[in-house]
């Protein structure tokens, strides 16, 4: 009799915990989740607009009338900003945060918590702000490297062909072997910032090139134009001036024949 209590105590105690495991991940279940697009790393001193999609979390349902509050944290841990959504707009809550939010590079940190009037959740991210917007991995920074050594031999090569083009302008003889010269560095630099661009995109060297190529094209393709102009009409005047001062009798008579 003993023994049959005691084993009617355990299948009991077995159907509690059955039913309690079966029930529990309906209860946990009960509330709102937030999912975002993933989202690690952001270039520094730009807009960015956060987006969260709300759901029912028992059922996947998706839900519209919720109310969504942002909050942003710095890398000092400070509360930078603070925002409130109360309606989808293209199927999401969004936040759009001003790019002096992101000034500075480092770690930083968002929460944001959506409820309706019944349910409610909340989600959490911890984000990089810094000045490419990707992580920087060991074949990046490679790549880096090399660009560098390539934009500083091209802003060395074009410093020494512009001392070396100004000083053949004020000696008037330019030709057209050094106008190949100039030209044909401004179209490497031109070549380097494409690729640049469309394959590596590093904001600080996009900077810097936007700014080297104005002067570049002044002193690689201009100054190099007017310095041949220049010594082509300079030099034909100063030699027929020659001709005209010097009796023909000097010359020779091949040289009488030409003029």
């Amino acid at each position: 009799m003993l023994k049959n209590c005691n084993r009617n105590r355990v299948y009991l105690n077995i159907i509690i915990a059955i039913a309690i495991l079966y029930y529990m991940p309906l209860v946990l279940s009960q509330g709102l989740l937030i999912n975002s697009p993933s989202m690690n790393y952001i270039k520094q001193n730009e807009y960015f607009n956060f987006h969260f999609y709300v759901f029912n979390n028992s059922d996947g349902n998706y839900i519209t009338s919720a109310t969504c509050f942002f909050n942003l944290y710095n890398q000092s841990g400070n509360n930078i900003y603070q925002g409130v959504d109360y309606e989808v707009t293209d199927f999401d809550y969004s936040f759009l945060i001003d790019k002096n939010n992101f000034t500075k590079a480092g770690n930083y940190y968002y929460v944001t918590q959506c409820n309706t009037s019944t349910l409610g959740g909340y989600l959490e991210q911890a984000f990089e702000v810094n000045l490419n917007g990707y992580e920087l991995n060991n074949g990046k920074s490679l790549i880096l490297i090399v660009f560098m050594i390539i934009f500083l031999l091209i802003l060395s090569s074009t410093t020494y062909v512009a001392i070396y083009s100004i000083g053949h302008l004020t000696s008037l003889d330019f030709d057209v072997v050094d106008l190949a010269y100039n030209w044909g560095l401004f179209f490497f630099i031109a070549g380097f910032y494409y690729f640049e661009v469309n394959y590596l995109n590093d904001i600080g060297i996009n900077k810097f090139m936007d700014i080297f190529l104005y002067p570049a094209g002044l002193l690689l393709i201009v100054i190099p134009i007017i310095a041949l102009l220049l010594s082509v009409i300079v030099g034909s005047l100063n030699k027929k001036m020659y001709r005209q001062r010097v009796p023909k009798r000097l010359l020779g008579g091949r040289h009488e024949k030409e003029i």
